[in-house]
């Protein structure tokens, strides 16, 4: 399963929640695999979000073995945040939606809990925990930017925080040269985070400044992590995007 990511006109951020003469609906798309030989038929929408209802979709995330799925639906508005898959009604329902610290892109399970950093430019972010009947995550950290890549470690859990511009204006030449950060990013650096498990500790591995580009212009300054590095023996790899002296290659970081 995919979700549509792009620009939505029509969505809260840059529609203002506005409905258009032609709806631009955002999918969740969906290829049903055979077993044996790996394929299956042809993509097929899953799900379809009513027109300016949400901006985009960041993940689809299946936990515990596939018996939970989330939709994890940005950037603004009333339907920003986790939607769970019920089975019954064969749909994405709300699970926790509506506020910035329920935006986000990457989501891990611990524990039967939530284990998520959130996402936002445009308030402080925090590394957080939803357990069940929580209506409000625990704030475990704070970090200093919004959180877009992480990867599963051994015993914990490795992610980034970005520096990133804050919403757009509107005129075009204004926000591609946009240098200053959204209110949400306390820092003009970049950081590695490794959060542990066992003793629910944060800290930071590496930390980086973001370069002279406008980040809207090109991109922003994060770290970014591969799938895989549970079978790394306790080491990250982690590839620099947009930083001055971590640009543009990944380094392998010995526990």
């Amino acid at each position: 399963m995919f979700g549509d990511y792009y620009a939505n006109l029509s969505g809260p951020m840059l529609g203002g929640g506005r409905a258009t003469p032609e709806p631009d609906f955002v999918n969740i798309w969906i290829r049903r695999l055979d077993e044996t030989s790996g394929t299956g038929g042809g993509w097929e929408v899953l799900e379809r979000f009513e027109d300016h209802t949400i901006d985009h979709v960041h993940a689809v995330v299946a936990l515990n073995n596939g018996t939970e799925i989330y939709a994890l639906l940005g950037d603004t508005g009333a339907n920003v945040g986790f939607w769970r898959w019920d089975g019954q009604a064969r749909r994405f329902l709300p699970f926790a939606v509506g506020h910035q610290e329920f935006r986000a892109t990457w989501v891990a399970g611990q524990a039967g809990a939530l284990l998520y950093a959130s996402d936002t430019q445009i308030e402080p972010n925090h590394l957080l925990l939803l357990s069940p009947g929580q209506e409000v995550p625990t704030r475990i950290a704070p970090i200093e930017g919004s959180s877009i890549y992480a990867g599963l470690v051994p015993g914990g859990v490795v992610f980034s925080s970005s520096v990133e511009p804050g919403i757009p204006s509107g005129r075009f030449l204004k926000d591609a040269l946009e240098t200053k950060p959204g209110p949400g990013i306390l820092s003009d650096q970049a950081k590695l985070y490794h959060f542990d498990h066992a003793t629910r500790s944060l800290s930071t591995v590496l930390a980086a400044k973001k370069d002279w580009v406008p980040s809207r212009l090109g991109q922003f300054g994060s770290f970014m992590m591969p799938s895989g590095m549970e079978n790394l023996d306790g080491r990250i790899l982690a590839y620099g995007n947009a930083l001055e002296g971590n640009d543009n290659w990944c380094m392998l970081i010995d526990p």
